[in-house]
């Protein structure tokens, strides 16, 4: 197993303090259960839609996450 550098941990702790606070609870959720690569059919049981519609979602909540950098790049 490789050593993890300190800037990898740096950015880490910016997805999960920064990014994943511009996100509603729901949308949050739904990132993070992807991001540990839970299956889809267990998602959209979880949330109670189809393979589709969970997809959606999944796209929208990182599409957020694109905007808000975005505009905070563009403020900068």
């Amino acid at each position: 197993m490789r050593r993890i550098c300190s800037r990898e941990v740096d950015e880490m702790e910016e997805v999960l303090f920064v990014w994943l606070k511009y996100l509603e609870p729901v949308e949050r959720k739904l990132v993070w259960l992807r991001a540990e690569r839970t299956p889809w059919k267990m998602i959209c049981g979880h949330f109670g839609v189809g393979r589709t519609k969970g997809w959606e979602m999944y796209k929208a909540a990182l599409e957020k996450i694109v905007r808000r950098l975005n505009h905070r790049a563009s403020s900068k």
